[in-house]
């Protein structure tokens, strides 16, 4: 126990001071190019990075959130995750949902608690649907047969119950690269494959698309970082740490309690 207690009081590893590798801090993404891709996403993906916006909750909590663990009862809801970064050091994690990010979850609420307010499989129903209520020539007893043997072929594809971080960051950066599309002579060639266009990139051209995404895509933890940067010039900064998460583990009881109300009265202006 003793040995725990004193790793536990021990500080980070300061940058520089060892040849262990460096890496890059988080920037926040400004909010006018979050909105600039906005028209690329599907409606669920876009609610996803505004609710993110508004709340400042990391992927991971974004892509869990349930009504079942949100605690509606008061004008900010508390959201509890099941799984967060912190959890295994005995932390707890509280999110503050405003007004404005309730607006957005009304819209997207399941029927069941249990299930994901952000949900793949509703979403491929909802285009199916809405691809079928749009069709201008007759579903042929041919077109019938061969979506259902495609189903049996392909019963997960595109039907997950919640959306990955992975998955999220995909579609944003997809969105990115349909705004900021690559260069004619880096960008894949009508029909070609990624495969085949990673092969035929030289070495320079490779380095030529690393960068351009650096320049033009961004990633789901700088919108994070984002409101945390809004919070922190209009709040400060031990609101930016509560919004953000990033209290310590070993904080009293009664800091923990201080830390809720002031998160709670930052989302009740913000979020």
């Amino acid at each position: 126990m003793h040995v725990f207690q004193g790793l536990a009081t021990v500080s980070g590893l300061q940058a520089g001071r060892t040849k262990a590798r460096e890496t890059d801090p988080v920037e926040p993404v400004a909010e006018e190019r979050l909105r600039a891709i906005f028209p690329f996403l599907q409606p669920a993906l876009r609610a996803m990075l505004q609710v993110q916006l508004l709340t400042g909750m990391r992927p991971g909590e974004l892509c869990q959130l349930r009504p079942r663990d949100i605690d509606a009862s008061g004008a900010v809801w508390l959201f509890r995750p099941e799984r967060f970064k912190t959890r295994h050091r005995g932390g707890a994690r509280v999110v503050a949902i405003g007004p404005r990010a309730q607006k957005l979850l009304d819209e997207f609420t399941p029927e069941d608690p249990d299930d994901f307010y952000f949900s793949p499989r509703r979403v491929v129903a909802e285009f199916h649907s809405g691809r079928t209520a749009n069709r201008k020539t007759p579903r042929y007893p041919s077109h019938l047969a061969h979506n259902d043997a495609r189903r049996v072929r392909e019963p997960g594809s595109g039907r997950r119950p919640y959306y990955t971080t992975t998955g999220y960051g995909r579609a944003i950066a997809r969105a990115c690269e349909r705004l900021h599309p690559l260069p004619a002579e880096l960008a894949m060639h009508p029909g070609e494959k990624e495969g085949d266009w990673s092969k035929r990139l030289t070495d320079e051209q490779r380095a030529g698309v690393r960068a351009w995404r650096e320049r033009h895509n961004f990633h789901p933890n700088q919108i994070r970082h984002t409101h945390g940067t809004a919070v922190r010039h209009q709040f400060g900064l031990e609101a930016a740490q509560v919004a953000l998460g990033h209290a310590r583990a070993d904080v009293t009881q009664v800091y923990a309690e201080r830390n809720l109300d002031l998160a709670v009265k930052v989302a009740a202006a913000v979020g």
